[in-house]
């Protein structure tokens, strides 16, 4: 699940950007053995970072697992761009 908004965050950004299909930068999305890095590194309580370049500005998605808080609220994943 919590790689899933990643990759929906990350295919999000570049329908935004008007990437190209097959833009070096997307190859992430094709990568089962980066969407295996990212489970991983989010299962362990690290944060995963996805960058992209356009232009001048560099935008980093960075996805990190968050625990509940003691009002009970709870996310399985915060992305922030």
């Amino acid at each position: 699940m919590a790689v899933r908004v990643l990759r929906d965050r990350v295919e999000a950004l570049a329908v935004d950007l008007g990437l190209p299909e097959g833009d070096e930068q997307l190859l992430w999305l094709d990568a089962s053995s980066a969407e295996g890095r990212a489970a991983d590194d989010l299962a362990k309580g690290r944060p995963h970072a996805i960058t992209i370049t356009n232009g001048d500005i560099v935008y980093i998605i960075n996805a990190i697992r968050t625990t509940r808080t003691e009002a009970g609220a709870a996310a399985d994943l915060r992305c922030s761009t």
